[in-house]
């Protein structure tokens, strides 16, 4: 999601965490699932600096969050047993 929007945005991840002031190593685990669940105040300043609605992007992550990973058949009948 974050990724995304930060490609469309044209801006790389250096420039991201500079426009936000959020540390590029924050940001790097932010997009890479790492940290799963970024303070408010990180994603509005990163929905800030790229110039996405934070309502547009938590909005994506619900949705993202209502499929479970890794959800296949086979990983389904592993978790069960």
């Amino acid at each position: 999601m974050l990724r995304d929007a930060r490609l469309r945005a044209g801006v790389g991840q250096q420039e991201a965490s500079r426009r936000a002031a959020v540390s590029l190593s924050t940001l790097s685990k932010i997009e890479n699932g790492t940290v799963v669940e970024p303070g408010f105040f990180t994603v509005l300043a990163l929905c800030r600096a790229l110039g996405v609605p934070a309502a547009q992007l938590i909005k994506a992550a619900q949705s993202d969050a209502s499929v479970p990973d890794n959800s296949t058949p086979e990983r389904q009948a592993d978790r069960d047993d």
